[in-house]
C-alpha cells in the first residue's frame, strides 16, 4: 500500500519534508527539505563530513531517516515495494566493486534483474538492450573483457550502462568521478547528461558541479543551507563561509555558468 503525495511541488519527481537523520544521538542530517522535478540534473556539494553520503544514502532507502519524510514519484519511498524502487532507481556509488567475478557484459545484465524472475534467461530484446548501453557507454570492445581488469574510468562506465538498461526515473551518484582523471570526469558526466533520466549527484569539483548541474543543493555540517541555480549557489560568500577557503567567483569564458578561482595562497579568514 502507497501514501498519497501531499505537497506544493506537485511535479516533483523527488521530495524530501524536514528530514533529519542521526547516528548514535549525534546528529548527521538535520531538517532537510528540497524538491528534484523530473529530468533534472542536481548537484549536490559541500565540504567533507557535510552530510553528502548520509543524505543520498538516505534517498535511496540504504539508510533510515530518523525523522521526516521522502517522497518519490508521489508516494512515500518507505512505503514503496523492492521490485519497483529497483526498477525506478539506480544507484552509482564512488567505491567501486571490485568482487564482480563477471565480465563487463554480465555485470550490465545485472540492471535487467528487477524485471526479470530468479531462473529466467535473458531474452533477444534485453541482449539488445545490454548491447545498445554498451554502446552508448564506449566498452562494447571490451564487454567481454572481466570487470576487475578494467580502469576506474571504465568501471565506471560499465556501471553507467548498468543503469541505462535497468531504465530508471532517477539515477543517484555519489562522486562518481572523485577517483578520476579530468579526461574521464569530463567523459562520464557528459554521459550522464545525455541520459533521459532524472539525475542527483554529489561531488567535490565545484567546478565540474557548476557546468553540470541544474541546481545546486550545498550542505553543510548536516543542513541544507542554499539551493537554487548555479550562478545562486556558487558565490565568493558561500565558498568563503561553507568551504573556508577565499575564492573569486567569474563567468565561465562561454558564459553559461559560474566558475570557481581560489587563491591557493591563503585560506578564508
Amino acid at each position: 500500500m502507497t501514501t498519497a503525495f501531499n505537497s506544493q511541488h506537485d511535479n516533483a519527481l523527488l521530495e524530501c519534508n524536514n528530514l533529519s537523520f542521526a547516528y548514535q544521538n549525534q546528529s548527521i542530517l538535520s531538517n532537510i527539505s528540497f524538491a528534484i522535478s523530473n529530468k533534472q540534473f542536481v548537484g549536490l556539494i559541500g565540504g567533507n563530513g557535510a552530510g553528502k553520503s548520509t543524505l543520498l544514502r538516505c534517498l535511496y532507502r540504504y539508510l533510515s531517516p530518523t525523522a521526516g519524510d521522502i517522497y518519490f514519484d508521489q508516494q512515500l519511498l518507505g512505503a514503496i515495494d523492492n521490485r519497483t524502487l529497483a526498477q525506478n532507481i539506480a544507484v552509482v556509488v564512488q567505491e567501486l566493486p571490485n568482487d564482480f567475478n563477471l565480465c563487463a557484459f554480465d555485470v550490465v545484465a545485472l540492471g535487467l534483474v528487477p524485471y526479470s524472475t530468479f531462473f529466467s534467461s535473458l531474452s533477444s530484446s534485453q541482449h539488445s538492450q545490454i548491447i545498445d548501453a554498451l554502446h552508448a557507454v564506449g566498452m562494447f570492445e571490451k564487454s567481454r573483457q572481466g570487470y576487475e581488469t578494467l580502469s576506474g574510468g571504465e568501471k565506471q562506465r560499465v556501471l553507467i550502462a548498468k543503469a541505462i538498461v535497468q531504465q530508471p526515473k532517477l539515477l543517484i551518484m555519489d562522486e562518481p568521478t572523485s577517483h578520476l582523471d579530468i579526461k574521464y570526469q569530463l567523459e562520464i558526466m557528459q554521459l550522464t547528461k545525455s541520459l533521459d533520466m532524472t539525475v542527483l549527484a554529489s561531488f567535490h569539483d565545484l567546478n565540474l558541479a557548476s557546468a553540470m548541474s541544474d541546481r545546486l543543493l550545498l550542505l553543510h555540517s548536516g543542513e541544507l543551507v542554499a539551493n537554487g541555480e548555479p550562478a545562486e549557489v556558487i558565490t565568493n560568500d558561500n565558498i568563503k563561509a561553507y568551504f573556508d577557503v577565499e575564492a573569486n567567483v567569474v563567468s565561465h569564458p562561454t558564459g553559461e555558468h559560474p566558475m570557481v578561482i581560489y587563491d591557493y595562497q591563503r585560506l578564508a579568514t
